[in-house]
């Protein structure tokens, strides 16, 4: 096979796993702010990428409180439902909450 080929057929399937294969996992640790502003914030949420791969995770803490944030490019709260069942399972309570936007500018199609 030509070496033209084989890099391109490398990058389709390059391309082909970020798209559709990977997902971004990051652990940000604790969320602190100065002790100044700490009435003022009850909570914080985060904004992960989600056009380019099909979920993002965020674990954080904020106020002793560990925060599982998951970004997907669908409204199937499939996943998202089976991690807190799997959590309440092992005893560790959950809360879900749903914070749906509209995908504005970039739809993770455009590179370059």
């Amino acid at each position: 096979m030509p070496l033209d080929e084989k890099c391109v057929q490398g990058q389709k399937l390059c391309r082909d796993f970020v798209l559709e294969d990977s997902f971004l996992i990051t652990n940000v640790g604790e969320f602190k702010l100065p002790a100044c502003c700490l009435p003022y914030v009850l909570d914080y949420g985060a904004v992960l990428p989600s056009a380019a791969q099909p979920f993002a995770l965020l674990i954080s803490s904020y106020n002793g409180t560990m925060k599982l944030s998951i970004a997907q490019r669908d409204h199937d709260l499939t996943v998202v439902s089976d991690l807190a069942r799997s959590l309440d399972a092992l005893g560790v309570h959950t809360e879900t909450r749903s914070y749906p936007f509209a995908v504005t500018k970039y739809d993770g199609k455009r590179c370059g």
